[in-house]
């Protein structure tokens, strides 16, 4: 062949430790380590310290505990600083990469190595340099993408919920949703018996956890939760805001979306019987009344704290009604504005400004 082309095998797990090996013969058929510190990870290790069990990327503290007699080096880190900055397009040209350069060929030299393959292996080492990555990093980065594609294989649903409560990736939550689906998930929309804070998986169904609802505080969630787990699954609308206290707003936003669905009513029927249930208790003895009679005059023990909707919204509108056609009544204002003081005047139209209320 007239421009025979030459292939350069570098075994990078082991390339720094011959490197240093060069430098020091007494290195020689010994477990070598080249790397930091014990916070730090192993940047190369010999074929010896592989018997042991030591990889690359490995964290030094580990590569030590399996290793325990190896040798460790940090290494040159000035050069190889230098080094890198080349390779990052940073330093190229610079006075100290000449001088790197010139060691190089020197040292090639000083080896018998031709001077056109020395030239050679520059330039590929150069040409590297439009496209380089951190060898720990990208170590790292294959152990991950591995065990990553392993899960997304056979435990597609576990891995996309992790992925969601990982809140990651470069798309919306939406998407990851539809993805489960498309996985053949079933995805249920949060529910007060069910749900946790984050998306969580039972009995093969995944629901859609608290933080994925707008404008729900993480107290309280957190408060549905541990009540739950401390006093057993809520029976009721009615039990739940016994139970829980919970502000008006956030139960509104939790029938909004489906919460209490386990009751079996729809939401405009639970919108109403919460907002009754928070709102009237200046009702509660009258709709006891009507609740003992109902059980036809038998006492009935105590009585729950919150009575059934039935019974609250027709006392509540009957009063109503009745006090509004009262008020407007032109006799009523006829004789306010010609027999009373002008101080019971005040006195009464704060009286109705009350019973409107």
């Amino acid at each position: 062949m007239d421009n025979p082309r030459h292939i350069i095998h570098m075994d990078l797990d082991s390339f720094f430790v011959f490197v240093e090996r060069l430098k020091n013969s007494k290195l020689m058929g010994i477990p070598v380590i080249v790397g930091g510190a014990d916070r730090g990870v192993v940047a190369a290790c010999s074929y010896e310290a592989r018997q042991f069990g030591v990889r690359s990327a490995m964290p030094m503290r580990q590569a030590r505990f399996l290793c325990p007699d190896a040798t460790i080096i940090s290494g040159n880190h000035e050069q190889a600083d230098i080094l890198r900055r080349h390779m990052s397009g940073k330093a190229r040209g610079t006075e100290k990469m000449e001088l790197l350069k010139q060691k190089f060929f020197n040292n090639c030299k000083q080896r018998g190595y031709a001077a056109h393959i020395t030239a050679e292996i520059w330039r590929q080492m150069e040409s590297f340099s439009g496209y380089s990555f951190c060898k720990a990093r990208s170590a790292s980065f294959s152990v991950e993408s591995y065990q990553s594609l392993y899960l997304k294989t056979y435990f597609p649903i576990e891995f996309m919920v992790a992925v969601i409560n990982n809140f990651g990736g470069f798309y919306s939550r939406e998407l990851y949703f539809q993805q489960l689906r498309m996985e053949g998930a079933e995805v249920r929309r949060p529910c007060v018996q069910y749900s946790e804070y984050l998306p969580s998986i039972k009995d093969g169904i995944v629901y859609v956890g608290f933080i994925h609802i707008q404008s729900l505080e993480e107290k309280t969630a957190s408060l549905l939760i541990e009540n739950r787990e401390r006093n057993g699954a809520y029976l009721s609308l009615a039990d739940f805001i016994t139970r829980t206290g919970m502000a008006m707003e956030q139960l509104n936003l939790l029938i909004k979306v489906g919460g209490f669905r386990f009751t079996g009513s729809s939401t405009k029927a639970l919108l109403w019987e919460a907002n009754f249930l928070r709102k009237a208790p200046g009702s509660r003895k009258a709709a006891a009344r009507v609740y003992r009679k109902g059980m036809g005059g038998r006492a009935t023990g105590l009585l729950p704290r919150y009575l059934p909707i039935q019974i609250i919204m027709p006392l509540r509108l009957q009063r109503r009604v009745l006090c509004k056609r009262f008020l407007k009544s032109r006799l009523w204002h006829l004789a306010c504005r010609t027999f009373l003081p002008a101080r019971w005047k005040n006195c009464i139209s704060r009286w109705n400004c009350c019973i409107l209320r």
